[in-house]
């Protein structure tokens, strides 16, 4: 058995990502053969294509996709709205993980960067909302807090929130899949760098205003 702990600590050890770039493999043969054969449109990239394919292996239940309806009108009855997404990871997170992605430092800073971002993507004195989605109460209560008191932040209850990897129980994968489209939804969004769920959000959206928290992962 591998000790991964002790295996990260280790200075001796590499660890080296081998997938092509996207831009390397987004080559212009394969889109010219993707537009050709009418799975892109002409003005179409590549980043299109892998928007298309993301959202036909999301495709919910009928009974999923009649709740997200839903909510989205819910949520979206005034626009714009912000989507953020924390993730936190390590001690923060409603499940502990042995990597943290944000510390209890570098999550103080985070409403001033919401603010920061409201200025850049030009919505003050418009803004509607905030949809908030992270896998942290003491986040969640951070940007109540202090974001509140300027903007309403929306959330879903839909299911139970949770952590996706492993063997997650059904509720908590269709609360996920409901994050994933209310944060797409948005009109600007402002996710974790380096989070699978938001470059999922971030890859499924169509606004152009986006934005990423930084991150120092480490072990805790």
């Amino acid at each position: 058995m591998i000790d991964v702990s002790s295996q990260l600590e280790s200075e001796v050890i590499a660890f080296d990502d081998e997938r092509h770039p996207l831009l390397l493999v987004a080559n212009r043969t394969i889109i010219s053969d993707l537009k050709a054969y009418g799975i892109l449109r002409p003005n179409d990239t590549f980043y299109d294509y892998n928007k298309v394919m993301l959202r036909l292996f999301l495709n919910p239940s009928i009974d999923l996709r009649h709740l997200i309806l839903q909510e989205r009108r819910r949520i979206f009855a005034q626009r714009p709205v912000l989507g953020v997404q924390i993730r936190t990871a390590g001690r923060l997170a409603d499940r502990k993980e042995r990597i943290s992605f944000i510390n209890e430092t570098a999550l103080q800073e985070i409403p001033q960067l919401i603010l920061d971002t409201i200025v850049k993507f030009q919505f003050s004195g418009t803004l509607k909302g905030i949809y908030l989605s992270t896998d942290s109460p003491l986040a969640e209560n951070l940007i109540h807090r202090t974001i509140g008191m300027y903007y309403p932040i929306l959330t879903t209850n839909l299911f139970k929130r949770g952590h996706t990897t492993g063997k997650p129980v059904d509720t908590i994968v269709k609360r996920s899949m409901v994050d994933v489209f209310m944060l797409a939804e948005c009109d600007g969004l402002l996710t974790t760098k380096g989070s699978g769920f938001g470059a999922l959000s971030s890859t499924l959206t169509a606004t152009h205003k986006k934005a990423e928290i930084p991150v120092t992962r480490q072990l805790v």
